[in-house]
């Protein structure tokens, strides 16, 4: 089976949306996952990285997902 590519974690600090309503209060999450083999968006959900399992690599300075 081959290996996957590693997804890169497009994060920021965005503001907190609680049923509908956008708050000034940030958090820090997800926006959206970028593959690093095809260059192609990865839907993710809006979350901080570490709830999807991601690491911080030091090669990037970017939260990755890896197989």
């Amino acid at each position: 089976m081959d290996k996957l590519a590693r997804v890169i974690c497009i994060t920021g600090w965005f503001n907190k949306i609680k049923d509908g309503i956008t708050l000034s209060e940030k958090e820090f999450v997800v926006s959206h996952g970028i593959n690093e083999e095809t260059g192609q968006m990865v839907i993710l959900p809006h979350v901080h990285p570490s709830y999807l399992g991601a690491k911080l690599s030091s090669s990037l300075n970017e939260y990755v997902l890896e197989d």
